[in-house]
């Protein structure tokens, strides 16, 4: 039988209403089995009602299907007048009703306040039941975490997959049981204020507790005991004399990290303290490394009781992890190279390579502190954000060569701070056109006021130059566009004066910026196709890529005024070859 679309449409609003299929039978005449059809036809969903709601709603029905009524019989008159009655005595009861319940939820919300004022001095958790607390929500591979009760704990992870979150949570919920000292040690400290302020977050929301303190924050936890939250930076003289158990954040990216492992282990030392680390992964010639593969100093193979972990990306969203874009969008910001290192958890093999971890870790741009102690030290910290001061500013490119899975072109922007040479920006593009780099480098030049340009022109970076020659006419601004012609001694003077800016830290970047890292390590030494010389190439490893950031930063160093730059003096004859050697 077909139903008109105003039956159909009158069927589903009163289906939403929350009305039960008898009385919409009543009012519409529609048999309850069409209903179920209609309703997984068009999926409609019915309304959640209290009791007070469906008395109601069934009264409504009822009236309703008297006034549809053309001519009504004496004894509906009366009916009528009952159910409107009805149905003004019901909602006036309800009306009685949802005013006591909320002056009671009123007079609940102002006894708990008086509690919470009682009950939650800062940093004071007297009197709680932890039994009675509900969790944070945690992924499935932050619950094994927890789960893992092991005394020596090496996590390898991807970025971003809320691993701090899971260790301030771990860290806070087990000192509230157990009573131990917890000790945080990470490469600064804005990184370990990353897991303080976790933990502050946690004692607010879940108790409603105000934590006080910084570098040290003590707690009296339910039983009337007292622990201490230890926030601490990698100086040597700072991770000594506490006890605890102990945890090490981006342990893989600590550059003095044996000298921290020689003090900071005896703090988890006593037979019920654990010492847990967690970091990206870093280079192979790193300590951290042996650590990790299980080797002694000889590099073979060991037995020990350190229980090891690897997330991914991929095992983190196998195990529930919804924080992320999608794959592909990511694969499409970041460059594959970028793709491997953030989130693959690849080793970088350095074998072979002109640049050493210690050594690009002392161009991290630092701040002086006062320590514990009282004295002067220097920490590594995140770059200031970057406000125009008058000092030149130079900009080098490497141009997209194309190729087989396309290179990667990088724009890297260098301050001309004096003594330092500071990176205040790079990017990294895939498989871009010509004109659209050519856009890139103009917006960048304009952005930031560039003075010096240098462009790679051996090949494809001919045509971007083309492009840009005429830039420094329409700016208001002197700027400077230099063409890199790549010979085998250019290329020799531009890695050896890079190298003369990390030697003598010069160069100066964001400590947080891998990616400059991993460029630089790319850089190995090889023999050149005829085997007569010694040349520079970049490691063209699927999970390493072009190191083209490096050549980016290259070309702007080349304008820095290096005492016995290289490439400030004339050219000497040369083969020319391209920078993959």
């Amino acid at each position: 039988m077909a139903y008109s679309k105003k039956t159909i449409e009158q069927v589903g609003e009163l289906v939403k209403s929350g009305a039960d299929s008898a009385d919409i039978e009543k009012e519409t005449g529609i048999p309850p089995r069409t209903q179920r059809t209609w309703r997984r036809k068009y999926g409609w969903k019915a309304k959640q009602l209290s009791q007070w709601e469906k008395v109601l709603n069934r009264l409504s029905v009822e009236i309703h299907s008297l006034l549809d009524k053309k001519k009504w019989k004496k004894d509906e008159y009366k009916r009528f007048d009952a159910l409107c009655e009805q149905f003004d005595n019901f909602r006036a009861r309800q009306e009685a009703f949802e005013i006591k319940k909320l002056k009671l939820f009123e007079r609940v919300a102002e006894d708990n306040q008086g509690i919470r004022k009682r009950k939650t001095k800062r940093n004071n958790f007297e009197g709680f039941d932890l039994k009675a607390v509900t969790p944070p929500p945690l992924f499935k591979y932050q619950r094994t975490f927890m789960d893992d009760k092991s005394l020596w704990r090496f996590v390898l992870k991807s970025r971003q997959i809320g691993f701090s979150y899971v260790v301030a949570w771990e860290a806070f919920w087990d000192a509230l049981h157990d009573g131990k000292n917890k000790i945080f040690i990470s490469a600064s400290k804005n990184q370990v204020g990353v897991i303080r302020n976790y933990i502050k977050k946690f004692s607010k929301e879940v108790f409603g507790v105000d934590l006080v303190g910084k570098d040290e924050i003590t707690i009296t936890i339910p039983d009337g005991r007292q622990v201490t939250f230890y926030f601490l930076s990698t100086n040597s003289r700072t991770t000594q004399s506490y006890n605890g158990d102990l945890y090490i954040d981006e342990i893989c990216w600590i550059h003095n990290i044996e000298d921290i492992l020689d003090t900071a282990l005896a703090m988890a030392s006593h037979q019920d303290r654990r010492a847990t680390f967690f970091s990206t992964p870093s280079t192979k010639t790193h300590p951290t490394y042996r650590i990790w593969a299980g080797l002694n100093a000889q590099g073979k193979k060991i037995k020990d009781e350190i229980s090891r972990t690897k997330i991914n990306l991929f095992d983190a969203i196998k195990q529930g992890c919804t924080l992320f874009k999608p794959i592909e969008t990511l694969k499409q910001m970041y460059t594959p190279r970028q793709f491997a290192f953030l989130f693959l958890c690849e080793w970088i093999d350095t074998a072979g390579s002109i640049f050493k971890m210690e050594d690009l870790a002392k161009c991290y741009y630092r701040e002086k502190y006062i320590d514990q102690e009282g004295k002067k030290t220097w920490e590594e910290k995140k770059l200031p954000k970057y406000k125009p001061e008058g000092n030149l500013i130079y900009a080098g490119y490497d141009p997209n060569g194309g190729g087989e899975d396309g290179d990667n072109a990088s724009l890297g922007i260098g301050e001309n701070r004096g003594d330092r040479l500071r990176i205040i920006d790079h990017q990294s593009f895939n498989n871009a056109s010509i004109d659209w780099q050519a856009a890139a480098i103009k917006r960048a030049v304009i952005k930031y006021k560039v003075n010096f340009l240098a462009i790679d022109t051996t090949g494809v970076g001919l045509s971007i130059w083309n492009k840009l020659k005429d830039l420094p006419k329409e700016v208001s601004w002197k700027l400077e566009i230099k063409k890199i012609n790549y010979t085998w001694e250019m290329k020799q003077k531009l890695v050896l004066d890079v190298e003369q800016t990390v030697s003598k830290r010069i160069l100066e970047f964001d400590y947080e910026d891998q990616e400059i890292i991993n460029a630089f390590l790319a850089i190995k030494t090889a023999s050149t196709r005829s085997g007569g010389k010694t040349t520079f190439v970049a490691d063209r490893k699927a999970k390493i890529g072009h190191a083209d950031l490096f050549w980016a930063i290259a070309h702007l160093v080349s304008f820095y005024p290096l005492e016995g730059s290289l490439t400030k003096r004339a050219p000497l004859p040369g083969s020319t070859m391209s920078k993959s050697a």
